[in-house]
């Protein structure tokens, strides 16, 4: 026994044939869509992906400017405390009614920032003229 193929567009009758190659069509034009709305959908992820690293690059540099700004590596909490501690210092020693104010302070207060390495840390002191010393 032989077999032979059957060429089975032959045994279809034209309008049928039309309209399968009709839906083959309309599948291949699908088919090209989903490939074009995938490649669309990438790209705008990868625009989405690019605007949250270009703002998440742009916080920091906002916050290392700050940080610049101060001229020390302190961190604002840090620089809150200092100018609590300043404050309240100036108040208590050297406050004076009559003499001669800066916008820094008081003329014969004025304030040093001194950072010591040590092995585990860094020793970080803010220091009065008067002597006076607060750690950070």
């Amino acid at each position: 026994m032989t077999k032979k193929s059957l060429n089975h567009s032959s045994l279809l009758p034209d309008t049928l044939q039309e309209a399968i190659s009709t839906l083959r069509d309309i599948e291949q034009n699908y088919i090209n869509a989903i490939n074009r709305l995938e490649t669309e959908n990438t790209a705008l992820k990868d625009e989405h992906y690019k605007d949250k690293e270009l703002k998440r690059l742009q916080e920091k540099i906002n916050y290392l400017t700050e940080n610049m700004h101060r001229g020390f590596p302190i961190t604002e909490e840090e620089e809150e405390k200092i100018n609590a501690w300043k404050d309240n210092h100036i108040l208590e020693k050297h406050w004076k009614p009559k003499k001669y104010v800066t916008k820094q302070g008081p003329v014969d207060c004025t304030f040093s920032y001194q950072f010591f390495p040590t092995i585990l840390d860094t020793t970080r002191i803010v220091k009065c003229s008067c002597g006076a010393e607060f750690s950070f």
